[in-house]
């Protein structure tokens, strides 16, 4: 009898389990439904009610739904999810309470004079602020008592997404990057692996105009975390800040992923706009408060070292194999092997705004752009190369920079680069052993590509200007060129958009582009 009502639970526990999933997967289902009808609505007025429909079901489904709508609403491209950032609506307080009690290890609710009713909810649950019996403020995070299983539902739906596409053809891991996310999600269950993570920042991210509350141990659990209590603006009002202001939150956003990147190896893995508050005052400069630690991505030492020889080298002109730093940064060496020869100007496009002298505007970072123009399809030989943990952590990137490009701050990105880690740590940059490559095949080159696109303008032989630039950076010559210049070519017969065309179908090969005298000075631009 023990034997089968043992029996009987353990079926009823893989029903409950399959039950969860069909409802996740039914979920789904109606988030894509709607996202068809967003794409097929012809006016405004319906596209709006879809939206607005798609953010209910987000914000109704939370977990990993809830999430890939604050990557949406992060770009700043769909206005309509920004919600999502700023929280959706609160469960009653009572609803997640239970988390105090619910665990042997975790204090009881006695150690909050007052906890407040009112609540900021997010894609794992939510936070309210509390006054301790000390009379501390703080903050405290309640993760949703379903959340274990929501988590483990959506996994489960992972799991059944064939390898199509570009992933077949191409032979990308499928399962790898299943693996990346399952970790993620699983880890940022756990607030004591959170707290962890925001103590590391604490301590050794620590940039100018950056705060990281203090963290609570003693009141912490696996699914409660106590924290100090910020407050702040959402980043939609930072844009109505002055210029200076604006410069100086993005500096500090630049500097903390650089000094997390570069020093600590570990970069906070979801910068939303909802993750960070942002204060200033009269007597001092704006203040950048990151929260939600989560979700960070770890990287290994060799990795972002690896990194950070390319960027030096490249800046500084000495000689390095790109693709050697690439597999020591953990890419697939056969697959690299067979874009091998266009990885130098590949390099310098991925890396162009910390070769770039002097401040540097993101919507000119055209990375898309040049990989289509040097690789077209093959394009995927990189993509498919690359770590799956990888995706993770330019998912971090990218959303830093959508807040930099939103901000409109043009920044020197090698000088804070050099501000954030030190020239100690640049040096052991330059002093890293690149591991040696093993054997591999070896593919033919294909037609030439230029490595840079060189402007030069001499007087009387003396140099007046010599840049160098990454090659796609032709295509926009014309924007590079002062007005009185670009008249003069011009009027001469020199024709942008011809001349664009003659580049795309060489496919940037070394070539001369224009070379004329104007007025005693030489000019003289090329693809070398």
């Amino acid at each position: 009898m023990a034997s089968s009502a043992n029996g009987l639970r353990i079926v009823s526990k893989k029903m409950s389990a399959l039950n969860a999933r069909f409802e996740r997967l039914f979920q789904y289902v109606k988030i894509a439904g709607s996202l068809l009808r967003l794409r097929l609505s012809r006016k405004e007025q319906n596209k709006q009610k879809v939206r607005e429909k798609i953010t209910q079901h987000l914000a109704r489904s939370g977990g990993l739904a809830m999430k890939i709508g604050q990557v949406i609403a992060n770009a700043g491209k769909n206005p309509s999810f920004a919600a999502l950032l700023k929280g959706i609506p609160q469960r009653p307080l009572k609803s997640v309470l239970s988390q105090l009690e619910q665990f042997p290890a975790h204090p009881c609710r006695e150690d909050f004079a007052h906890i407040s009713e009112k609540a900021i909810a997010a894609s794992l649950g939510q936070v309210h602020k509390a006054t301790l019996t000390t009379g501390e403020e703080v903050a405290i995070k309640f993760q949703y008592p379903e959340m274990v299983r929501t988590i483990d539902s959506e996994l489960g739906i992972t799991g059944i997404i064939p390898a199509l596409g570009p992933a077949k053809k191409w032979n990308i891991d499928v399962n790898a990057y299943r693996q990346a996310l399952r970790n993620d999600l699983v880890e940022e269950l756990d607030y004591r692996q959170e707290a962890d993570n925001q103590e590391r920042f604490r301590e050794y991210v620590q940039v100018d105009g950056l705060r990281i509350p203090a963290v609570y141990r003693s009141l912490s659990s696996s699914h409660v975390l106590v924290q100090s209590w910020e407050e702040g603006v959402y980043f939609d009002e930072v844009l109505g800040w002055s210029t200076k202001d604006k410069l100086q939150v993005a500096r500090t956003l630049l500097m903390t992923l650089w000094k997390s990147i570069f020093v600590l190896g570990e970069v906070h893995g979801d910068p939303h706009m909802g993750n960070c508050y942002y204060q200033k005052s009269a007597d001092g400069p704006p203040q950048v408060i990151l929260l939600d630690f989560g979700s960070t991505v770890k990287m290994k030492n060799n990795q972002h070292l690896a990194l950070l020889k390319l960027i030096v080298a490249l800046k500084e002109g000495t000689g390095i194999d790109p693709l050697q730093c690439f597999v020591a940064m953990g890419f697939d060496l056969g697959k690299l092997a067979h874009i091998e020869h266009e990885l130098p100007a590949l390099s310098r496009i991925l890396l162009r705004p910390f070769l770039t002298d002097g401040p540097f505007d993101v919507a000119e970072w055209k990375v898309g752009r040049g990989f289509d123009l040097i690789l077209a399809e093959r394009k995927w030989w990189f993509r498919s190369a690359g770590p799956a943990d990888l995706f993770l952590l330019m998912r971090a990137f990218q959303g830093v920079m959508d807040q930099v490009g939103q901000l409109d701050a043009h920044l020197p990105w090698w000088q804070l680069l050099v501000m954030s880690i030190g020239q100690k740590r640049l040096q052991e940059a330059r002093d890293f052993t690149l591991p040696a490559l093993p054997d591999y095949e070896r593919h033919l080159p294909m037609d030439a590509i230029a490595l840079n696109l060189r402007i030069q303008i001499t007087k009387d032989k003396v140099t007046q200007m010599d840049v160098r630039l990454p090659p796609d950076a032709a295509l926009d010559l014309e924007s590079l060129m002062p007005e009185k210049v670009l008249q003069e070519v011009e009027f001469l017969g020199w024709n942008a958009e011809s001349q664009k065309n003659t580049l795309i179908q060489t496919r940037l090969a070394p070539q001369v582009i224009f070379e004329k005298e104007i007025e005693g000075s030489h000019y003289k631009v090329w693809l070398e």
